[in-house]
């Protein structure tokens, strides 16, 4: 098993019911997920378990909740992003540079060519996926 898996599993094995949770009633509300797919029903229930393991997800400082609701806005940002596909974008943008690139390779540019490269390819991928769930809960054409 690679490094990545145990961290992977690392991850799951830390990760907290109410960060879950918020993050499913989330993606629940967006339509990225099945119980979003499956109707009101789903969501209420999604909704509801996670206003009760919200309720106790605080620790006594107060720390465990604000992580978890920032990790949770992370991963709303991850899937609306299409990570994986702005990632190859920004490697194939990466490549062309230094295919491009004279003698000398000014990594500096290529870092600043990559971010914004990523923040474009990621900006343009939400703004798809939220124009998406626009078009299909109107009618393509009406009747009269």
């Amino acid at each position: 098993m690679n490094g990545w898996a145990v961290a992977g599993l690392r991850l799951k094995a830390t990760e907290s019911a109410g960060a879950a949770a918020a993050t499913d009633v989330k993606r629940a509300a967006m339509g990225l997920t099945a119980a979003a797919a499956a109707g009101s029903a789903a969501r209420a229930r999604v909704g509801g378990v996670a206003g009760a393991a919200g309720a106790g997800t605080l620790g006594a400082s107060g720390s465990d909740g604000i992580a978890a609701r920032a990790l949770a806005a992370l991963r709303v940002c991850h899937d609306l992003s299409k990570f994986k596909l702005s990632a190859f974008v920004t490697t194939t943008a990466a490549a062309g540079y230094v295919l491009a690139s004279p003698e000398n390779i000014d990594w500096e540019q290529l870092g600043w060519t990559s971010l914004g490269t990523m923040l474009c390819s990621s900006s343009a991928n939400t703004f798809n996926q939220v124009f998406e769930a626009g078009a299909y809960t109107r009618p393509l054409f009406s009747s009269t």
